[in-house]
């Protein structure tokens, strides 16, 4: 076989294997961001949001989502994510996650709780299997900091400790995956192994978060562990499964073996070195906060960036109105690090629907032979 021949057959192989990147087109809405409430009963160190008078009152009814959810924008959401303040402090809890319900047929649910109050926790869930036994949820977080000492100081409330536990025990009769939600804070990162380990004994999972820069949050820059903590980066290599990838020489099949594996890489890799990233705040999500207000996502609630309230106009006279320098803005990544680092869950699922950007990143680190997440000089 000629070298011509040899290269031209080499080519090919790539040009197929390039064929497989998927890139979804970002046309429909698959995922909503809400939150429930501005109620909070922790007063956490690196959050304001217990600041907030939370007006209960004005908060979205089951009514308002029934209505909203029967748009037939929605009508490909896969997601619903709930967060707060603190979700299950609303007395209709269950009744809110049952109307995203009725009409999101699709969808499967995520949130996560502070877990500090085991009984209330566990008999909304159970309302919920009871009226809807086939609504799935796909992940129910418990946030945890560490052993009992870190983790009440961190959430500002004693005896936090012992009642998250008890929660994710309880919590595990309505999902398979169930987890601690552990925040990286600049004082217990050397705790994380500790909550794994404690998870692990339990049948339990481990998510990890972390803060941002914003008004609904007292972090500072001194306090971004992501920018400033290089002890962090073996963790991130294990909590990506980074370590159990064996590169070969092929490199365009080693991305398509290990690209889940590779995209969790891209973005901590990124979020490390202030890189900007895909985001489709305002295409595939949105954020839904507890008065009816719409945002592109969850993590910068300015005026600049409200669209408008289900409460006063249509939800499809507001999604056709965004103006495309939001769009610009954002592909651009302006919004991105001035808070010190964007959301996870909101940016993770961008990353996860494309592949593109992240196999050209990918490819720029096996040809220099970079490893996957490193602290850039």
């Amino acid at each position: 076989m000629s070298e011509e021949i040899r290269k031209l057959k080499d080519s090919l192989k790539k040009l197929f294997k390039m064929n497989k990147l998927q890139d979804s087109k970002l046309d429909k809405i698959t995922c909503i961001r809400y939150t429930m409430t501005w109620q909070c009963n922790f007063k956490c160190v690196s959050c304001n949001i217990w600041n907030i008078k939370a007006k209960p009152k004005e908060e979205l009814t089951p009514h308002d989502i029934d209505e909203l959810t029967k748009n037939k924008l929605l009508k490909n959401v896969k997601e619903v994510v709930f967060s707060g303040g603190e979700p299950i402090l609303r007395d209709d809890f269950s009744e809110m996650v049952l109307a995203f319900h009725k009409n999101l047929k699709k969808a499967k649910f995520i949130i996560t709780i502070n877990g500090y109050d085991p009984d209330r926790a566990y008999k909304f869930f159970k309302k919920i299997k009871s009226k809807a036994p086939k609504l799935k949820w796909r992940l129910i977080g418990v946030s945890l900091n560490g052993p009992k000492e870190i983790h009440d100081k961190s959430r500002g409330v004693s005896g936090s400790f012992e009642k998250a536990i008890k929660t994710a025990e309880l919590l595990k009769e309505f999902s398979s995956n169930v987890d601690f939600s552990f925040t990286f804070l600049k004082n217990n990162v050397e705790y994380y192994d500790w909550v794994q380990d404690l998870a692990k004994s339990k049948d339990l999972g481990v998510h990890i978060c972390w803060t941002v820069m914003n008004d609904r949050f007292s972090t500072t820059e001194k306090d971004l562990v992501f920018q400033n903590n290089p002890a962090l980066i073996p963790i991130l290599n294990r909590y990506s499964s980074v370590d159990n990838i064996k590169f070969t020489k092929d490199i365009y099949g080693d991305f398509f073996k290990y690209k889940v594996y590779i995209k969790w890489a891209f973005l901590y890799d990124s979020i490390i070195n202030k890189h900007i990233m895909p985001c489709h705040a305002g295409k595939t999500f949105f954020h839904l906060a507890p008065y009816g207000d719409i945002y592109p996502c969850n993590f910068k609630l300015s005026s600049d960036r409200h669209l408008g309230n289900i409460k006063k106009e249509p939800f499809e006279q507001i999604w056709k109105k965004i103006p495309q320098k939001l769009f610009d803005e954002i592909k651009a990544g302006e919004c991105m690090y001035p808070n010190g680092v964007c959301g996870d869950s909101d940016i993770n699922r961008s990353i996860g629907q494309v592949d593109t950007p992240i196999f050209e990143w990918y490819l720029e680190k096996r040809k220099k032979g970079e490893k996957l997440i490193n602290k850039e000089k």
